[in-house]
């Protein structure tokens, strides 16, 4: 796999919304001039559609959300006849892009563009658009010759997001053909914009218009318009930039690569991580105030029995307070802060990871969940569609690329990535630790207060209720005067004990419950298993010998943070506050 990267991103992090476009039509082709107008209403087509798209986001989002760069990329095989034409047509807009697909190794594949049916130049012109790619791969298992056709048209299907057909409705006379490839994509539910080259008189003609996945780009115009001020972005892109230079020159690691790979990267996971932290807090504080709100409910509600049963105003303050933990949780709900939380987190932790995979000029995947982890995301998730735009055009090391070894680039990854996350994991099972152990003996405090408050509460009931209880120390001591009236006045102790003896336990499970939603043990323990598998990987890059043995770490200790990020989205994802838990 190569790729042309063009390496320009938005100062503030603004991630454009891209389309992947897939291709099928004839190999022989008339009336191209005309066909090539119907491509270009066909991709008026798909602006309008994600237009509309955006245009049903609250008013609220539009007004601060800056003009959608919305960057086509089509998926081509570079075919003769239909495939070029429509590649020719993307090209032509400023955004437009191509990624191609070869079937083939490209010597076996150039064999099919110097056969009689071919055009004069068609071999010059397949190389000349392969060189304007900005991502090329093969199949990866490449198919005998009788199934080249069919099994590219289906991989052109499966990873687009809308197809262009250019079919005169015929049946194909061979396999693989246009009309195969039409069925597989009617058959799969994909979005296809039909362009008829017998009568083109006729519109182009969308069809299953609906199955477009306008929710992806949705979710992306809302990310864009989150509001991050740009001296934030500037300041910390400034910071962390800085911080990874030092420890280029410090290992020897080329500081023009990493500054045109941080110049790229940054201002995307700058503004991801932004905006994780501001939603990590809105939703972990609307947390602990609707379980302490919920503790206050109970509070006001008990006052107003114990103490003022003839008064109204108590009933009024606990239905302001369950009111207010109504509208808090509304306000979560609604604004979505804890699916914005894991969302852009994870986004944050892909891009900071994609800096040191492009140093090590290691080859760029997408999102692919294992199996066991299928809720983490699909190929639907604005997530993936995200993070692939802004993947595919990461520029390439070219200093770096001309060291005789790798003991640099090593040095690098270890100190600029391996042992920064070592630290903060260790750090992070530290923190979550004592943390946990503070809340544990919190809870043990209010607890034992709470046996003390009922133990007190009884001996004061049996002072009131027996005069029996007056022989009996604590009855002695509660016989003085002073003592006697403040036992019978208006806030007597023995109903404060009852109050405190009702609240208390509450507040107790209050917070067990905003212990269990932090997840302080689990994080801890995953903390140090990540710690651990960190430095087991870092030894074996110290130790490794071979260019591709240490690369080969280098990828796992990116799937073991892949993984973890995984499995922590999907944990997180199924701890939703609830209204007064």
């Amino acid at each position: 796999m190569s790729t042309r990267p063009s390496a320009v991103a938005d100062e503030t992090g603004i991630v454009p919304i891209r389309l992947i476009v897939g291709v099928t039509g004839h190999r022989i082709l008339a009336q191209q001039e005309k066909l090539g107008e119907k491509v270009q209403v066909a991709i008026g087509m798909i602006r309008d559609k994600v237009k509309a798209s955006i245009e049903d986001l609250p008013k609220r989002l539009k007004r601060d959300l800056p003009e959608p760069r919305l960057v086509l990329r089509v998926l081509s095989p570079l075919a003769e006849g239909a495939n070029r034409l429509v590649v020719r047509e993307i090209l032509r807009a400023p955004e437009g892009q191509l990624e191609v697909i070869l079937p083939l190794p490209q010597p076996d594949y150039e064999s099919d563009f110097q056969s009689d049916i071919s055009p004069p130049g068609s071999l010059e012109e397949f190389r000349a658009l392969l060189n304007k790619a900005n991502l090329r791969r093969e199949l990866p298992r490449p198919p005998q010759r009788p199934d080249v056709y069919l099994k590219v048209g289906q991989y052109v299907v499966d990873h687009c997001d809308i197809l262009i057909a250019l079919w005169d409705r015929e049946p194909s006379p061979g396999v693989g053909g246009t009309s195969d490839i039409y069925a597989y994509a009617e058959r799969s539910a994909r979005p296809i914009i039909w362009i008829d080259t017998l009568q083109l008189g006729n519109a182009p003609l969308f069809v299953n218009e609906a199955a477009l996945n306008v929710e992806a780009v949705r979710q992306i115009a809302r990310y864009n318009a989150e509001s991050v001020r740009a001296t934030t972005i500037d300041r910390e892109v400034a910071a962390e930039c800085e911080r990874l230079l030092a420890v280029a020159r410090e290992t020897g690691y080329s500081v023009s690569d990493l500054r045109s790979i941080c110049d790229y990267l940054l201002p995307y996971y700058v503004r991801a991580d932004s905006l994780a932290q501001r939603y990590q807090w809105l939703y972990q504080t609307t947390g602990e105030l609707l379980h302490l709100l919920a503790v206050a409910a109970v509070g006001v509600l008990a006052w107003q029995a114990l103490f003022l049963r003839d008064s109204v105003w108590p009933v009024f303050l606990e239905i302001a307070v369950i009111l207010l933990g109504i509208v808090l949780w509304r306000l979560e709900h609604r604004g979505k802060w804890q699916l914005k939380y894991i969302d852009y987190r994870f986004l944050a932790e892909r891009f900071r990871a994609t800096i040191f995979m492009a140093a090590a000029e290691m080859e760029r995947t997408g999102l692919e969940a294992p199996r066991y982890l299928s809720l983490t995301f699909s190929e639907s998730d604005w997530v993936v569609s995200a993070f692939s735009t802004v993947l595919d055009r990461v520029p390439h090391p070219s200093e770096q690329r001309n060291e005789p070894g790798f003991d640099r680039l090593r040095r690098f990854l270890i100190a600029a990535w391996i042992d920064p996350q070592v630290h903060y994991h260790r750090k992070t099972k530290k923190r979550h630790e004592k943390r946990g152990r503070w809340d544990e003996r919190l809870i043990l405090a209010l607890v034992m207060a709470t046996i003390v408050s009922a133990g007190l509460h009884i001996l004061a009931e049996l002072h009131l209720r027996s005069e029996r209880a007056r022989q009996v120390g604590a009855g002695a001591i509660a016989a003085h005067p002073v003592w006697e009236g403040w036992m019978r006045g208006r806030y007597a102790p023995n109903l404060l004990l009852t109050w405190f003896a009702i609240v208390l336990p509450a507040l107790a499970a209050a917070v067990s419950a905003i212990r269990n939603q932090r997840e302080r043990e689990k994080i801890a323990h995953r903390s140090a298993e990540m710690a651990r598998n960190l430095q087991e990987l870092k030894n074996s890059m110290n130790e490794a010998d071979r260019r591709d043995a240490f690369l080969q770490f280098v990828r796992e200790a990116d799937e073991t943070m892949l993984y973890e990020n995984e499995d922590w989205r999907v944990v997180v994802r199924f701890r939703a506050n609830e209204p007064l838990a």
